[in-house]
């Protein structure tokens, strides 16, 4: 079956070159329990997941997000008390990814592609 594994701490990734990031936040609950976890640029609240496995045994949950860095921004998942995630090493069902799309930044780059098929009059 898995083990628990209990996340009490903060995990962060710090970016030294500025652009458009995509990050992503996914967890699975141990049986009969609830997690929490918030997803921070640098010290601002930006998106949660919430799972809850009370009447459906595992509680899953993930959240996805574009942000737009500076160089040395930090980006963190927290939790505010102690959550029961489940796992195992040969069965990951928790993560915290992020990784460059662009290295402009997000409103540039959409402005820069829709140019592309729009000629000014």
């Amino acid at each position: 079956a898995g083990f628990v594994g209990c996340l009490s701490s903060t995990i962060i990734l710090r970016f030294f070159q500025r652009g458009a990031y995509l990050f992503s936040i996914n967890a699975l609950s141990k049986q009969s329990e609830l997690f929490l976890v918030d997803l921070y640029h640098n010290e601002q609240y930006i998106v949660s997941a919430y799972g809850t496995g009370k009447s459906a045994g595992f509680g899953a949950a993930s959240n996805t997000i574009f942000l737009n860095l500076e160089e040395n921004d930090r980006v963190y998942v927290k939790t505010q008390r102690q959550v029961h995630l489940f796992g195992s090493p040969k069965e990951v069902y928790a993560s915290f990814t992020g990784f460059l799309v662009t290295q402009e930044t997000f409103l540039q780059s959409v402005k820069s592609e829709v140019g592309k098929f729009f000629k000014k009059a």
